[in-house]
């Protein structure tokens, strides 16, 4: 199938497609390379569901073509849901350039598919913020292909609800979501399958107002994967509460959250399993955390040299098998690595204050 010029023609220059014949006619290419889709719900609170697409398979180039991929997986599979509280990443089925083999790793931070109001209806924000991670990968990994996408929703309190939704019924919701943005509108929400009421965005982003300028208290968090088949699974997760004031120094160790997936063998004897319900364990714990991106070992050797150093574990060499007998170096591995973060941001934030007050 001929997908040149894809990049270009069906979308305009704010990554809204031109019109509905547009939008269209990038469905029925889409669809045109879909080899099957799929849905596991391998434990409460996780609910992974993948589009795999036909050889040849489809170039990262063509991020248009995979936003639509995602969002229907979002509407077959995560809206038409209720819970309380949820999250997704976007994973990429990447073909090895050489050799046969694939490459399953997430592309980007989670995903919040609930409102300010708890909600979760498909919105424009969404949309945009599924975009902006595809177009970078787009622009990362020019001329490679994907054999597959996927998503993982991660939710509180979900009631599953096997709707048989139809091809239409679902590519009607995208176009209702998208064709405010093609009449110059305000970008909307859009009605969920499952039923609610509509709610209206501005389609910038308004400025933050500070009122009062008091540092506030922060959460740092870490996790630690280990190589299975070339693929990082987590062993370990953990964070802490930074309470202003607090000194990084002396945190003690009952202050950080921990979770290990050794500590569920007797009851989870499979790896992967206890792999997820760490994860799990982590999310249920942590919902809101703040990204902090940098080399932290660089940071906090210039922003807190008195917390010592990162430490370093050869995490090409760890197995499965020697979780449990490296539990206690590894758990001080990470803490280390929570408490340098911790430090940082509060250097970061004295800096901020100091030059902003």
């Amino acid at each position: 199938m001929d997908l040149k010029g894809m990049n270009q023609d069906p979308i305009d220059v704010n990554g809204v497609f031109k019109s509905k014949a547009m939008f269209e006619h990038s469905l029925k290419r889409s669809k045109s390379i879909v080899d099957s889709v799929s849905c596991t719900n391998p434990y409460l609170g996780l609910r992974n569901a993948r589009m795999d697409f036909k050889n040849p398979y489809l170039l990262c180039s063509y991020y248009e073509l995979i936003v639509l991929a995602i969002m229907q997986l979002l509407l077959k599979y995560a809206y038409s849901q209720e819970f309380k509280y949820a999250k997704f990443t976007i994973g990429y089925v990447m073909k090895v350039p050489s050799g046969s083999g694939k490459v399953s790793y997430t592309i980007g931070s989670a995903i919040i598919l609930n409102d300010s109001s708890g909600k979760a209806h498909p919105n424009i924000t969404i949309y945009e913020q599924i975009q902006n991670f595809l177009k970078v990968k787009a622009e990362n990994y020019e001329g490679l292909f994907l054999s597959g996408v996927y998503i993982r929703v991660y939710s509180i309190d979900m009631v599953v609800k096997e709707l048989d939704l139809t091809s239409d019924v679902i590519d009607s919701q995208i176009w209702d979501l998208l064709k405010t943005g093609v009449a110059g509108g305000i970008p909307q929400e859009v009605q969920t399958i499952a039923g609610g009421k509509r709610r209206s965005y501005t389609n910038y982003i308004t400025a933050i107002k500070l009122l009062i300028k008091e540092i506030k208290s922060f959460i740092v968090d870490d996790i630690k994967t280990i190589l299975i088949n070339s693929i990082h699974k987590p062993y370990a997760a953990g964070f802490v509460v930074v309470e202003q004031g607090i000194d990084i120094d002396s945190l003690k160790d009952s202050k950080f959250k921990t979770f290990f997936s050794k500590n569920c063998y007797h009851f989870m004897p499979a790896f992967e399993d206890r792999s997820n319900r760490t994860m799990f364990g982590f999310l249920e714990s942590l919902e809101n955390v703040d990204n902090i991106i940098g080399s932290l070992a660089e940071l906090a050797k210039n922003l807190c040299p008195h917390l010592g150093v990162k430490g370093s574990i050869q995490h090409d060499k760890l197995r499965v098998s020697m979780l449990q007998n490296q539990r206690d170096q590894l758990l001080d591995y990470m803490r280390q690595d929570i408490r340098l973060l911790a430090g940082v941001v509060i250097k970061a934030q004295e800096i901020y204050w100091t030059d902003t007050t």
